[in-house]
């Protein structure tokens, strides 16, 4: 079961600290985050 089915959820909200990290490792992290997170959690 997904959290979907478990607590109903079907809205997601993700925060990014973008604090002292250069742009090459932000979007590095952003490209992680969509091949990776998100296809979990979808």
């Amino acid at each position: 079961e997904s959290w979907r089915d478990i607590f109903g959820l079907d809205r997601h909200l993700f925060m990014f600290d973008l604090g002292g990290i250069d742009e090459s490792s932000l979007m590095g992290s952003l490209e992680l985050f969509g091949s990776k997170v998100i296809p979990a959690v979808k």
